[in-house]
């Protein structure tokens, strides 16, 4: 049982710091995907927030934190096309 739990904490030692090292190479364009499932272009980082741009002209804070996932460029446009 010990065993299974030190791997189980490995995995989540090796996500955690993935999911800082995307959150660290956050730039301004940037495609994401929120925990909520929320996609959006990076318009700004400051500091721990970052605010998205949902649509043309609305524009959401939200903590870095929230982020899920990083998508490929053009995968907004692809989907609003």
């Amino acid at each position: 049982m010990l065993c299974c739990t030190s791997q189980q904490l490995g995995l989540n030692k090796n996500a955690k710091k993935k999911l800082n090292s995307m959150l660290d190479a956050l730039e301004k364009g940037d495609e994401i995907s929120t925990a909520g499932g929320i996609l959006g272009k990076v318009r700004n980082i400051k500091g721990p927030y970052v605010a998205i741009e949902v649509s043309e002209n609305v524009t959401f804070k939200i903590q870095k934190t929230a982020i899920a996932n990083t998508l490929p460029k053009g995968t907004i446009d692809s989907i609003n096309s």
